[in-house]
């Protein structure tokens, strides 16, 4: 689904969130080099610390330390 009203597109993003235990997903388009990194990132860390925002990559590191991340370099360098 595409949304022509950001404000709209933010504000189910952020209640996305509720959904959890629900068994309902809804995940952001990612291009293929993105997606890839993603898929590493959560095959690394896990599903519950890995999400994207704004087509961003974000992983929580096992210290509670979150990283954006836009490289295979950049996720292999976090600890």
């Amino acid at each position: 689904m595409k949304f022509r009203d950001w404000s709209l597109r933010d504000a189910v993003w952020s209640a996305k969130t509720n959904l959890k235990g629900t068994g309902v997903t809804i995940s952001e388009f990612l291009i293929k080099s993105r997606h890839k990194i993603f898929l590493a990132a959560r095959q690394r860390f896990g599903v519950t610390k890995c999400w994207t925002r704004d087509g961003s990559i974000m992983v929580l590191d096992p210290e509670g330390k979150r990283h954006r991340i836009a490289t295979m370099s950049e996720l292999s360098a976090i600890p």
